[in-house]
């Protein structure tokens, strides 16, 4: 516990004042206890400090308080004042590195807040107003000119870009932050990217990727999204289970959507027996499975937002299965020729709903146009063609869907 308000509002000048971010970031948390008081007397004992750093000790004691008492929109509407109380800070003549912990912390808060206080509500309004708060401070620590890499406010960029990203993703509006990619990816920031102590941290750059991917996932750029979620996957602390658990949600679909399938090992380590069916049923193409896989574990994937992407897999469910198909019924030599009956019997043992011929043809010449398979359809002979070469190219050289 804090003990007294006035013993926090003296510990919080101190540790403003000896720029320990350490110690602010734990006193302004709204995860850790903070003492509890009547307004006036919060008023009263923040008298004692001045500027920026009086609006952020009474807007967190008030923040607290009204968290206390059941009233989210309220604390939140002080966790604003906390926020700008912060960005003063980052603009004033004691500004510097040690700033950027207790901001990490302010805007998290910020942003759950938000969150809780606009799930009551059924609307957007909090969540909006935290990304204009969260805007500013991006643009206060991409802004800052000081030449001096150990303590530039550059470095806090990225914490920023990736709370924004959340935000744009909880919002369902990605284009709102397509321009403050551009700014973080910029030329002059090239530098905070590269290794060292005096760049970008990692555990930064692991949730900035992750974003990033999923994002590029949703645009069905699954080269992008394999390359910045497997980055994030990789990198990502290897404590943190649950950290590395979520981005697997994501890049599993990713995985198979590129022809790579999971190990059951990897899916069972990290608890997501609910893709080990989906991973078997590609790999096989077996449309069954794949269906009822889907159905059985609906609800995790539409709340996860990936049932769209699992549900286009049966394109390469099909793709798959008419390979093998192709394997057995071409000898190595022979000329490259399916009959179409042969993938309809093929079809019809892998699913409850038969199919006829003209459905199979529909089917084939889907998986041609979306390059799947190299061949024609032989319309009078009820053939599928196939190219001698590369009949079926590797999935990660197909780009879309």
């Amino acid at each position: 516990a804090m003990g007294t308000i006035q013993q926090y509002v003296q510990g919080l000048g101190h540790a403003a004042r000896s720029n320990d971010g350490v110690m602010l970031s734990r006193m302004v948390s709204l995860r850790n206890d903070t003492p509890s008081g009547s307004a006036s007397e919060i008023t009263r004992h923040c008298g004692s400090l001045g500027g920026p750093i009086k609006q952020v000790a009474s807007g967190h004691l008030l923040a607290a308080a009204q968290l206390a008492a059941g009233d989210v929109g309220a604390a939140f509407t002080q966790q604003i004042e906390i926020m700008k109380g912060m960005r003063r800070l980052l603009e004033s003549k004691d500004k510097g590195q040690w700033l950027l912990k207790p901001l990490e912390v302010v805007v998290r808060d910020l942003r759950e807040l938000a969150y809780r206080a606009d799930d009551a509500a059924g609307r957007n309004d909090n969540t909006e107003a935290a990304m204009a708060e969260v805007r500013e401070a991006f643009t206060n620590c991409l802004s800052d000119r000081n030449q001096d890499v150990t303590n530039t406010l550059k470095r806090g960029g990225l914490m920023l870009m990736s709370n924004l990203l959340s935000i744009s993703f909880r919002l369902n509006n990605f284009a709102i932050v397509q321009s403050y990619i551009k700014m973080i990816e910029s030329e002059r920031m090239k530098e905070m990217f590269k290794n060292g102590r005096n760049g970008f941290s990692l555990a930064d750059r692991v949730t900035y990727q992750y974003y990033l991917g999923r994002n590029a996932m949703f645009q069905a750029d699954y080269t992008r999204a394999n390359e910045c979620l497997s980055y994030a996957f990789e990198h990502c602390h290897r404590e943190a289970q649950h950290n590395k658990r979520l981005i697997l949600v994501y890049l599993t679909p990713v995985k198979l959507r590129l022809g790579q399938i999971p190990t059951n090992a990897l899916l069972q380590k990290y608890s997501l027996p609910q893709f080990v069916g989906i991973s078997q049923a590609v790999r096989t193409g077996d449309l069954k499975q794949l269906k009822d896989e889907l159905t059985t574990h609906q609800s995790f994937f539409v709340r996860w937002g990936i049932f769209m992407t699992l549900e286009k897999l049966r394109f390469i469910a099909y793709r798959n299965l008419f390979r093998r198909v192709f394997t057995i019924v071409v000898e190595p030599e022979a000329k490259p020729i399916v009959p179409l009956a042969d993938l309809q019997t093929a079809l019809n043992t892998l699913q409850e709903r038969q199919v006829d011929v003209d459905e199979i043809e529909c089917i084939v010449a889907n998986l041609i146009h979306k390059k799947y398979i190299k061949g024609y359809i032989s319309h009078s002979q009820r053939m599928l063609v196939l190219s001698k070469k590369d009949a079926f190219p590797l999935l990660k050289n197909v780009a879309a869907f």
